[in-house]
């Protein structure tokens, strides 16, 4: 109902209430018509039947309405009859009109217990949505008094509680009020009071001296006579929601601005398309690599760019979405040159997890799949000869059938870094170069040959025949010693050249390589140029080698090579002057081995230097505590060393630091360097005796004549001792042999030098040097090495 039909039926009561009292007043003031008296509570219910019609009316209650209408109809009846009757009851005139007055007064009592049920229902119906709709919102009802000009706010329990109002109500005057809005929010207020419709509302921020902080309100009015009625809603939360949606989505929308620049200008190759394939956007560098127009490209079929991009039956678009994310790699020609590119799809999901599209990032990895070609070319090929190496063989290898016969020949160029050494890196790589060329042109294209590693080569004859085998150690056989012509140069050079067939000696392709090479060193001391066939011995030896490195290891860690001594006997005084110290080792299983032996797998087994620096230490160490025996106070200690350690450097001031160690002087030390130390570099050997004498080391050439056999070298170093090979002294009947020991000792007293010879066994011996003038002996007729300490 509106406003102008409700303010109807409020003057309608009004002016019913004017009657009812006008008629009151009436009968009691006028004593003629006092018998109207019993007509003024009948009138009263009466007015009362109008006021239920007004409510119903307002309350749209249709039984409450009914009710009321016949509460008028039979009240009015009754009025009427009374006043026509003179107050006589309706049952003292006519008892048939009355039992009908009363049965409808009874039926229409029934109607209005039911509009009356239904009315308190509604009530309560209402309490209920009032409190869900409006207690339980932060809200605010207002009610503005036209007469005493006061506005009266009373709050919400939800409103009271969220901003800890203290009363439930507020009351403030009109001026106060409007200071709590701003200018233009007075005026929206206005607006919506003159207004007053259900409908209209306003927002509206207000800053009560209730709360902390200034709210923001939508505002709803309606007016009623005198008084002014609005409820505010307290929306401060949700407008700052608002607020922050619309600046989210302004950040989203500079965001996808953003990300679609990135993407268009990014110099990777990137695409977005839709679940069916579609292009939604694209880079410009992939819309250049793939000959695209920018801005023709959307709705593409990404399968008709280029070729081979994705399987053209759709199914990577269901593999990104059951995988989520996937990769592969293409190849791409343009121009004649192919791209080579690297593709990652990651499904993109919507707000509700369902795919919605996919984005392609793809890298040219073309530089970096040409690089690792080259770098597996160099892992597989040596870079000098473009053969394979020993990586690559050792791939190719498990590519063989193993139902085949092959015969494997391993060519080492002998002596190739003594080449290196004299004619230089650039000369050496050349040669390997055409050696291996020469080699190549010895196989068919079956076969296999590689550069195994620096000076080693090997072939490989795949299913050959006994002939092509025989014909191919024949030609090798005439190239063991070979001159190459290279950069103007020419370069004499020997091989060692071993062979082994399988499955003849092996069942396995690795051990046929290393067999073969057995076989090639098995005679490179050989004076005869042959290709060495693998024979099981070689293994054998080899075998045993490996268990004497072993043991040699263990027994220099468990300090098990021990030293022996051999006094140095001079004839003239007859007494001993030096002690020579001589390594010695009895293994528990090998037995005793012999120093040459256990030398020899140390240098081979990269022992040496641990071996030597423990006999040194351990002769000095039994060499202070024999020289505390007063009878060996003026005895010097004579060491033998490798050319090895004697040319390392550093190596003389470890001895110095051993003597200084166990209290002996450097001056009662003769280091004995072996004749073949002298191949080496000449003037490297003159420097380091040189620098050995510095520090006081006396020294002697050991085994002289032996091996170098050269004269010439006592005019090049200095020396203080030299020591006659044995060889001389065991065949001094010979007159060949007694000549050259005269002439060494001649060259002794010449250079005023000590002569040694070793090996003295025999008196008749001892008598001959002695008739040579050589006093100073050594060997098992004056002592045989022993254990001293």
């Amino acid at each position: 109902m509106n406003r102008l039909n409700l303010r109807k039926l409020v003057r309608v009561g009004h002016i019913l209430y004017i009657l009812y009292f006008t008629y009151v007043f009436f009968v009691l003031l006028h004593e003629d018509y006092l018998f109207l008296h019993p007509t003024i509570t009948i009138s009263a219910t009466l007015l009362i039947s109008f006021l239920l019609l007004i409510l119903t009316i307002l309350d749209g209650n249709k039984y409450l309405l009914i009710s009321a209408l016949m509460f008028i109809a039979l009240f009015t009846f009754e009025l009427v009859f009374e006043i026509i009757h003179n107050n006589q009851q309706i049952l003292e005139v006519n008892q048939t009109i009355d039992v009908i007055y009363h049965g409808l007064f009874m039926l229409n009592m029934a109607i209005f217990g039911i509009g009356i049920f239904k009315f308190l229902y509604r009530v309560q119906k209402r309490k209920f949505i009032h409190k869900l709709a409006f207690e339980n919102s932060r809200a605010i009802y207002i009610e503005f008094d036209h007469k005493q000009k006061k506005y009266i706010c009373q709050f919400t329990d939800s409103f009271i509680k969220n901003y800890r109002v203290k009363s439930e109500a507020q009351i403030y005057y009109e001026e106060d009020f409007s200071k709590f809005m701003s200018v233009e929010d007075q005026e929206k207020f206005k607006q919506l009071t003159l207004e007053s419709e259900d409908d209209q509302f306003r927002e509206i921020t207000l800053d009560l001296p209730v709360f902390d902080q200034a709210l923001l309100f939508v505002i709803y009015a309606s007016s009623q006579a005198d008084r002014t009625y609005w409820i505010a809603f307290d929306i401060t939360d949700v407008d700052a929601m608002k607020k922050q949606l619309a600046l989210t989505k302004n950040e989203l929308s500079e965001l996808n601005l953003a990300s679609k620049k990135v993407i268009e200008n990014t110099n990777e190759l990137m695409t977005t398309t839709d679940i069916h394939g579609h292009i939604v956007q694209a880079s410009n560098r992939y819309c250049e690599i793939f000959d695209l127009d920018p801005k023709k490209i959307f709705g593409t079929y990404i399968n008709n760019v280029g070729k081979n991009l994705h399987d053209d039956d759709n199914d990577w678009v269901k593999e990104v979405i059951e995988k989520k994310i996937t990769r592969s790699v293409i190849e791409y020609k343009k121009n004649d040159k192919t791209f080579v590119i690297s593709w990652k799809n990651v499904l993109i999901n919507d707000a509700l997890g369902h795919p919605k599209s996919i984005i392609s990032i793809g890298e040219d990895i073309t530089k970096l799949t040409e690089l690792q070609k080259s770098l597996e070319y160099q892992a597989n090929y040596n870079q000098v000869t473009q053969l394979l190496n020993s990586n690559g063989l050792s791939k190719h290898l498990k590519t063989l059938d193993k139902d085949i016969n092959v015969a494997c020949f391993v060519i080492d160029v002998n002596n190739f870094f003594e080449v290196i050494d004299y004619y230089g890196i650039d000369i050496a790589n050349q040669l390997l170069k055409t050696i291996g060329q020469n080699l190549k042109n010895l196989i068919q294209e079956k076969d296999i040959i590689s550069n195994f590693i620096e000076d080693q080569f090997v072939i490989m004859l795949i299913n050959p025949s006994k002939v092509r085998v025989e014909q191919l150690i024949e030609v090798l056989e005439e190239q063991i010693i070979k001159t190459y012509y290279v950069k103007d140069t020419y370069i004499r050079i020997k091989k060692r050249i071993g062979y082994a067939l399988y499955p003849n000696h092996t069942a396995s392709f690795d051990d046929l390589i290393i067999y073969a090479g057995l076989a090639s060193y098995y005679k490179h001391d050989t004076t005869y140029n042959q290709v060495t066939m693998y024979q099981p011995l070689m293994k054998s030896n080899l075998e045993k080698n490996i268990i004497l490195s072993n043991r040699l290891y263990d027994a220099i860690q468990k300090n098990q090579i021990d030293v022996h001594f051999q006094f140095i006997h001079d004839v003239n005084q007859k007494k001993h002057v030096y002690v020579e110290s001589l390594a010695r080792w009895k293994d528990s299983m090998l037995g005793f081995v012999s120093p040459y032996e256990f030398f020899n797998v140390a240098r081979r087994s990269s022992l040496l230097e641990m071996l030597e620096t423990h006999l040194v230490k351990k002769s000095f160490n039994y060499f202070s505590k024999l020289k505390t025996d007063k009878s060996y106070k003026s005895l010097k200690l004579s060491v033998n060393l490798t050319p090895e350690m004697f040319l390392k450097k550093g190596f003389s001031h470890l001895l110095s630091d051993y003597a200084k160690t166990y209290g002996i002087s450097n001056q009662d030390i003769i280091v004995e360097v072996s004749e073949n130390t002298f191949v080496h570099n000449l003037n490297i050997c003159r420097e380091m005796i040189q620098h050995y004498q510095s520090l006081g080391f006396l020294i002697a050439i050991d085994d002289f004549g032996s091996e170098y056999s050269s004269l010439a070298v006592l005019e090049s170093v200095s020396y203080d001792i030299i020591k006659i090979d044995g060889s001389f002294i065991n065949h001094l009947g010979s007159e060949k042999n007694s000549e050259i020991v005269r002439m060494i000792s001649h060259i002794g007293k010449l250079e005023n030098k000590l002569v040694i010879a070793e090996s003295v066994e025999t008196l008749e011996v001892s008598h001959q040097l002695m008739q040579n003038d050589i006093y100073l002996q050594q060997g098992y007729y004056f002592h045989k090495p022993e254990k001293l300490v």
